[in-house]
């Protein structure tokens, strides 16, 4: 009879089993499809997000399940990371007065944070607890920057028109906040730069440079962040502006000579280098270099800016006008 007995409560756990496992399957969620704007003109049917421009976010997507759904049940819509990944799903939407209607559309807007090509949507239910199919990959861009990018060498928000210079030169987007939160698509002479994605480039080679923020291939040019164009000339000394010859090729500890240049207006800018760094406070049309300070020996340059033109002269080893320190 024991045995009898243990065989009856066998079966009846595995009957219960059974139907707890029935339970949690009464509920299929489809995965979310990207549904038709109403509150727009015509058939709006998304196959990517470009959102931001003139503050536009607001899209659908039609949603069907299928199964017996609880009074208290909610229906939530969560968005995946940039690479499809639900480790922590963004929170677009939650739906409490569907749960006997099983294909209806529900709105959301997407984070502004959001920009990548590889966003996936899915639905859950929370009573029953269920995790509902997730949808493809879709390019989501939320394009806070809808205006011109600014690139100069100078970071002063001045387009600089032309440079023209010995050696290779840095441009950087200038005119917007935290540039280096962005990644960007870099031209010269309207050939991609592969690779070049950051908001600096290195310029080595002479061409006409823009830039535009990488919005991905459907929203960049939704975006209208085309910079202006540099026109960078490497290797030349700028348009007849050159360092005087020093007087001096030798400097003692109690010498100094000051360099200059052969063209000044006064509405033109001056700043002054050593070794290709900055010296800081020289603006002026000379500079007077110390043959009494430590470490005075180095090459010397002048950036003349010009209305929207920058030029710079060298005085260097390996220039005609060269002088030895």
């Amino acid at each position: 009879m024991k045995k009898n007995y243990k065989s009856y409560y066998l079966t009846a756990i595995i009957v219960f089993m059974g139907i707890l496992q029935l339970s949690a399957q009464a509920i299929v969620i489809n995965a979310p499809e990207p549904a038709d704007n109403p509150n727009l003109a015509g058939n709006s049917v998304w196959g990517y997000i470009c959102a931001g421009n003139g503050g536009f976010n607001e899209y659908f997507v039609n949603i069907t399940w299928a199964g017996t759904a609880n009074a208290g049940n909610q229906f939530i819509l969560e968005l995946s990371d940039a690479s499809g990944s639900f480790s922590s799903p963004t929170t677009l939407a939650t739906i409490t007065d569907k749960n006997s209607t099983n294909d209806f559309d529900v709105s959301f807007a997407i984070p502004s944070d959001t920009r990548g090509l590889g966003y996936k949507m899915r639905v859950r239910s929370t009573d029953p607890v269920k995790i509902g199919t997730a949808s493809p990959g879709y390019n989501m861009y939320y394009m806070d920057i809808t205006s011109n990018l600014n690139i100069s060498e100078l970071g002063d928000g001045v387009p600089p028109g032309s440079v023209c210079a010995t050696g290779p030169i840095t441009l950087q987007v200038d005119n917007i906040p935290n540039p280096e939160t962005y990644q960007y698509i870099w031209y010269r002479s309207g050939t991609l730069l592969t690779g070049e994605t950051g908001h600096t480039l290195n310029v080595t080679r002479s061409g006409m440079y823009n830039a535009y923020v990488d919005y991905g291939s459907n929203c960049t040019g939704y975006g209208n962040t085309d910079s202006n164009i540099v026109d960078v000339t490497i290797g030349g000394t700028g348009a007849g502006i050159a360092i005087n010859t020093p007087s001096k090729t030798i400097l003692c500890s109690t010498d100094t000579e000051t360099l200059s240049i052969d063209q000044t207006d006064p509405s033109w800018s001056y700043q002054w280098y050593k070794n290709d760094v900055a010296i800081s406070g020289a603006v002026g049309t000379t500079y007077t270099v110390n043959g009494g300070v430590v470490g005075f020996e180095g090459d010397y340059a002048v950036e003349i800016s010009r209305h929207r033109y920058l030029y710079r002269a060298v005085c260097n080893s390996n220039h005609e006008q060269s002088w030895f320190l």
